[in-house]
């Protein structure tokens, strides 16, 4: 019997290989014409109370069985029964065994949402053990030694002994123990948002005229303003930060039914420059009054720390892109690590001490795609920059990167699940189609298996990621590699067939379906200087996406796919 936590939380190159999810159960839209989707909360679940556990039972005293039955069906019944402690579901039968706890031996507890422990007591379980001492005195020490060890969800006191007990992997069912009610922070709108790219951290493919003149051969911000100079730098810079976005952007966003913005941008503006570092500070005080615009329309505001001293992947939307092949050097440095949480520190200093952006910032991003960096590191980074947004900020979210960045997925985490206070990071994905390669298949579908392989595969996993922290596709687009998916499969590739504006739409909004059945998704990105589907408010504009995200003709059950909820087996 193997544990994996799932909690349902108290009061969530020259192209960016940047985006994936958040939180919420889904709701489905059965209109075959429009769809308004601008307040989905029919999925929420307020008066929860049950404590989730996946893929784990307990021993205990059948006091009903239901067979062919889903999640709601079988929580509802343990509901309803006063007697009832647990239920599980078995995947594999089922099957709904609504239970009592029985007598066994010893002392069971298990590690909640809020940090504390769910204890049952006559009671015993098995798991993957991760060690077992004999002559432990109380069960308060054995309960402390689990909570002091981050890989620990379980522990088990019998007489003297204490048996700790981490997750596993094996998909048997679900467990639902009863416990206090909790609000689940997944109700609520779905996030629908774009990021505001190549505006406050450059990339050359999105702005390349403002790489002119000297310029001409930079790739990056940090060579960018080497090969200008500070003061010539600073000064284009400035020109380009109050033209590239303003309030006319941020009333064209809100009027295509979106609600959010992702704001990327560096260290370098946050803290003190060292003499050698050729950036320009600044950006800040331009990023406040959209933020501050943005929330007088109902757009909420995701800051993003993109950019980390030393590199955190080598790629150019860093702000300094290293030699091919490398994975930058953040995690070389303590000094890196440490103005690293010095730029989050500043930046929840000053979003705390601003009303407007106290009320308009909903969450802020500790980093941006790490590749190739220390786990360790990373995560000893994640509790030091957690812990100074909470500081200032105790209701922000603060969002982490998801598994293909680093490993910090949903099953090792433990950390983040055991704090005392708080309970609100948010794990970011990056879901791109245009980045798979020749050797993927994927690369060569046709219009029909991609919409197949969305609207089921690809929906199953946001849903598994959902499961226990809240998920967000933070960045993503309707870009495709057509030249590839010709040359991967000449005979079925149909990308560029008749109708390709029409089928790009759709496609767009099947996967903004697809996201919604996590927590929503945020656009790469709003604008560029190209005319192509990176361009979000070209695109809407030309008929290659949706005009309103809220107001949407196509989705997975137009089609004919059925979505499940995250706690169904996937």
């Amino acid at each position: 019997m193997i544990f994996v936590l799932l909690f349902l939380t108290e009061n969530a190159s020259m192209i960016p290989f940047s985006m994936r999810y958040q939180f919420l159960l889904p709701t489905v839209c059965l209109m075959v014409s429009f769809c308004e989707v601008s307040a989905l909360s029919s999925g929420c679940d307020l008066n929860n109370d049950f404590e989730i556990v996946g893929y784990a039972d307990l021993p205990g005293q059948d006091l009903a069985s239901l067979a062919n039955t889903d999640f709601q069906t079988c929580r509802a019944t343990c509901r309803s029964n006063t007697s009832c402690d647990f239920f599980y579901l078995s995947y594999t039968l089922g099957n709904c065994y609504v239970k009592a706890l029985k007598e066994g031996r010893g002392t069971v507890g298990v590690v909640t949402s809020e940090g504390t422990f769910q204890q049952f007591f006559h009671s015993r379980v098995t798991g993957l053990d991760l060690g077992t001492a004999g002559n432990v005195a109380t069960q308060a020490e054995c309960q402390s030694r689990c909570a002091n060890d981050r890989q620990c969800f379980l522990y088990q006191y019998s007489g003297t002994t204490c048996s700790l007990k981490k997750t596993g992997t094996s998909r048997e069912g679900v467990l639902g123990i009863k416990a206090a009610r909790r609000n689940m922070m997944e109700c609520g709108d779905k996030i629908r948002g774009v990021n505001l790219g190549g505006w406050l951290l450059l990339e050359k493919w999105m702005t390349g005229s403002l790489f002119s003149g000297a310029a001409s051969q930079a790739e990056d911000e940090w060579t960018f303003c080497q090969a200008l100079g500070k003061t010539a730098c600073l000064s284009r810079l400035k020109q380009h930060w109050s033209t590239f976005i303003t309030t006319s952007d941020i009333d064209q966003i809100a009027a295509q039914g979106l609600n959010t913005i992702r704001i990327p941008i560096g260290y370098w503006s946050m803290v003190p420059l060292k003499a050698e570092e050729p950036f320009v500070a600044g950006a800040w005080d331009y990023l406040v009054p959209i933020v501050k615009y943005a929330g007088t329309k109902g757009i909420k505001t995701w800051i993003d720390l993109h950019g980390l001293p030393g590199s955190q992947n080598n790629n150019d939307h860093s702000g300094h892109a290293g030699p091919p092949g490398g994975t930058g050097a953040w995690d070389k440095s303590q000094e890196n690590i440490d103005r690293s949480v010095a730029a989050i520190t500043a930046i929840a200093e000053k979003v705390a001490a601003n009303r407007d952006l106290k009320n308009y910032v909903t969450a802020i991003q500790l980093i941006n795609e790490p590749v190739g960096q220390s786990v360790r590191i990373l995560k000893g980074y994640y509790n030091k920059g957690y812990e100074a947004v909470k500081a200032k900020l105790p209701t922000t979210q603060v969002v982490i990167m998801d598994d293909l960045y680093q490993d910090a997925n949903q099953h090792n985490l433990q950390d983040f699940w055991k704090r005392t206070k708080y309970s609100s990071e948010v794990v970011d994905g990056h879901l791109y189609a245009a980045f798979w390669g020749a050797e993927d298949p994927r690369a060569g579908y046709s219009r029909a298996e991609l919409e197949r392989y969305y609207c089921t595969t690809v929906a199953d996993d946001v849903l598994k990621a959902s499961r226990v922290l809240p998920y967000v596709v933070g960045e993503w687009s309707s870009g495709f590699n057509c030249p590839l998916c010709r040359q991967v499969n000449p005979s079925g590739c149909d990308c560029d067939a008749a109708g390709q504006r029409e089928w790009n739409t759709k496609w767009t909004e099947l996967m903004m379906d697809v996201w919604e059945q996590a927590g929503g998704w945020i656009y790469w990105s709003w604008k560029t200087e190209n005319q192509d589907v990176w361009n979000y408010q070209w695109s809407s504009a030309n008929g290659w996406i949706p005009p309103n995200a809220g107001r949407r003709a196509n989705t997975c059950a137009s089609l004919g796919y059925s979505f499940k909820t995250p706690y169904e087996k996937l």
